[in-house]
């Protein structure tokens, strides 16, 4: 445990989803928690939410000057909502507000298979094929 009583990062990425209460949510700062920026790839979110039968990836990208940028990543949202049709995968995207950020939540629905596995392995595996499938419909991940 941390000071204010929340899991350690070596605890939570060493638990399995199963191992979370009910009703419980445990929020990553993936910039402060090595284990999760290594699992989470070459594009890390700013933060996973980690919940007992789903993980939400919520990516920050400030708004940029160029508008294409600003249409590429609406584009990536549009291709991850498009592509979970299948995967119990969805996809928010929030402009706006105050801090004028572009904001991506991406939550995904375990499948019952993977509810034993520990949550690192889990993470890491999605974002590889996250990674791949940008790559592909994208032309890479830069």
């Amino acid at each position: 445990m941390d000071r204010e009583g929340r899991p350690s990062e070596e605890l939570i990425l060493g638990a399995k989803f199963s191992d979370i209460p009910e009703g419980m949510a445990i929020v990553g700062n993936v910039a402060s928690g090595r284990g999760l920026r290594e699992a989470m790839g070459n594009v890390p979110p700013s933060d996973v939410i980690i919940e007992r039968g789903s993980f939400t990836l919520i990516y920050r990208f400030p708004r940029s000057s160029s508008a294409a940028l600003d249409d590429a990543m609406r584009d990536l949202a549009i291709l991850l909502a498009e592509g979970a049709g299948d995967s119990g995968l969805e996809v928010h995207v929030e402009e706006g507000g105050e801090d004028d950020l572009l904001v991506l939540r991406v939550r995904r629905v375990l499948h019952p298979s993977e509810a034993d596995m520990p949550i690192l392995d889990v993470l890491r595996e999605y974002a590889r094929r996250l990674e791949e499938r940008v790559s592909r419909e994208l032309g890479g991940v830069h």
